[in-house]
This record gives structure tokens, sequence and C-alpha cells, in this order.
């Protein structure tokens, strides 16, 4: 593969984890990313986020970043409706949180740095446009996570969801996380905190009265300890299906490529995976049609479920629902 070439839109975890990967192939990779610097859309990050990583991830993706990912079984918190419940912890997938964002600390700065001792380039600023899919090459990756733009470039199907976040700084070093689950959602919300930064967010897929924010807001002062002056409004997009490919030409990964988990929404993990994945479907297209496969098999039955009466998104086994790695 030396000498080949390969593009990769977007510098998230995804892209990232695709580009150092294809380099380590031998391949001449360049990135190109909308925004001025590594870290993605700032009006998000900084940020925290809980997630689980499964046995094998790091050996599987081929890059250890065991340094971004602090395990949280012991300060780890479910509020359901205002009560707090006891947490029973899986030992085989334990809950961690991790930072992006463009902090040093942050996965997104470890896999730059990553990148760059592996001679990926790097091009910032830069937009991919429409009059760009007829000119690049077949080993491009697009990794454009959140943003609407491309799924109404691409014409792919999407979901929206909305609501707040907060986000600031604290004394606490050590990480933990709270799962807030509220009858005025039909959602969650979640906070996070490590490396001395915290981050509160409230989801929803449908408007948040001024009364139930307020109440949320009680709900996170009370169990964490923590007052925000200041929330932010937000919306997202992720896909409605799996697809690793557009037009059976270019590849796609990370949220682009539906990976991410279906209950909750975790996003890091499938990140690094579909990031592997990605790439190993640019150097052996079948061997990478197979792993998008299993590794998302799960993900559609779980999704349909959210529409059953009743529905409650109670967090889920991840074996069951989600990824799971061959026992080594």
């Amino acid at each position: 593969m030396s000498g080949k070439e390969a593009l990769v839109v977007g510098a998230g975890p995804s892209g990232l984890v695709a580009a150092i990967t294809l380099a380590r192939e031998g391949m001449k990779v360049q990135v190109w990313e909308k925004e001025k610097q590594i870290g993605g859309y700032p009006h998000w990050h900084p940020s925290a986020h809980d997630t689980q990583v499964g046995k094998g991830l790091f050996g599987y993706i081929g890059i250890d970043l065991s340094e971004c990912f602090q395990e949280i079984a012991q300060d780890l918190k479910h509020v359901i409706n205002g009560t707090l419940i006891e947490v029973r912890v899986s030992k085989k997938n334990p809950p961690y949180v991790c930072e992006r964002g463009s902090r040093p600390t942050s996965l997104d700065s470890v896999l730059f740095r990553i990148a760059q001792a592996e001679g990926v380039r790097f091009t910032f600023d830069r937009k991919f446009t429409p009059e760009d899919l007829s000119k690049v090459p077949e080993t491009t990756i697009l990794a454009t996570g959140l943003s609407p733009e491309m799924y109404d470039f691409l014409q792919i199907p999407y979901s929206i969801y909305a609501g707040y976040f907060g986000q600031q700084e604290i004394e606490k070093k050590t990480a933990g996380a709270s799962l807030f689950i509220v009858g005025f959602s039909n959602e969650y919300g979640y906070s996070s905190w490590i490396n001395g930064f915290y981050y509160v967010l409230l989801f929803s897929r449908k408007e948040i009265s001024p009364e139930n924010l307020a109440e949320f807001k009680q709900l996170v002062e009370k169990h964490d300890g923590v007052k925000f002056d200041q929330w932010k409004r937000f919306m997202g997009y992720t896909p409605k299906t799996c697809n690793l490919f557009y037009q059976d030409r270019v590849i796609l990964t990370g949220t682009l490529a539906g990976v991410v988990e279906p209950v909750l929404g975790y996003g890091i993990t499938g990140a690094l995976l579909s990031g592997k994945i990605s790439a190993l479907t640019a150097l052996d297209r079948e061997k990478g049609k197979a792993e998008f496969a299993r590794f998302t098999r799960g993900i559609p039955a779980a999704i349909a479920k959210k529409k059953e009466p009743g529905y409650v998104p109670i967090p889920p086994r991840m074996s069951e629902v989600w990824f799971q790695f061959p026992e080594e």
C-alpha cells in the first residue's frame, strides 16, 4: 500500500483513528477539518462524556488510549424521577469518562499527536463541498459527525434531537458521572466530569419548557453540587440507518455512518471502532463490510424499541444491544 493516497474528512475521534491506521499501512494520509483547530465544534467543547469501553477495544483499534479514559465505578449515580437508585456496574464493561475538545488532556488532542507522529498531514479551515466529491480518491473517508450539512448534501435521512447543556471548570480532579431519567423528557440527561472539567446535558426529542429546565437544574445541583447560571441550547443530528458507503464509493464512519449506541447515544466507543473499520474498508473492502455488519447488527432493533408504548431509556447491557468483542 506504500505511496497510495487517502483523504479523511473530519478530525474527530473516528477520523483520527482512520487516519492513523492508514498511515501505519504506508499510505499518504491527508485530513481536512472545517474548524480552525483540533477539538471539534467549539460551541460543544470542551466536554466530558461517560461511555463503556469493551474488553479489547484498544487492541482492536491498535491504539492505546487508556490515558484518556478514567473508570468511574466508584463515582457513578443514577437518578430516576428525582430518586437516587443503586447502580449495578458491569465488571466486564465498566463505565469510563473521557474528555473531548482542544485541551491537551482531551481524546482529540492525544489522537492528533499520535497522527502527527505517524506523518498524517492536516489542513484546517477546509470544508468538504459537493464539488469535491467527484475529485477525491475512492479511499476517502467522511467523518463529519453531527453536522447537518453533510446529511443534506448526501441525502441521508436523519433524526433531530435537541436540549440544553452547561460546562465549567471545577476543583474536583477525579472522574465521575450521573444519569438522570426524568418524566418530562422522552430521552434523558447526564453529567460527566474529568480533568477538572464538568459537563452536563439534557436530551429531548420534544420541546423542554422553562419549568422543566428549572427542575433539571435543581436535580443537578442537588446530586452533583454544581450550579449553572447559563445553559446553552443545542440541536444534533444522527442518521436513521447504518451505512458504510455513500453511493457505494466513499466510506462513511462515526456518527455519519450511524455507529452510535442506540439507547443512550454513547458515541465515543462507536467513533473509535468505526474509525478502525473505515480504515479496514479502505484497505480491504470486503473485510471492512463484514466488520461493519458485525458491530452494527444490534442497532436497528434497539432503535425500533424507542417507538414502543411506555419506552424508557434504561441503561443497556452493551453485550445485548450494541457491540461485543470476541473473548480473548
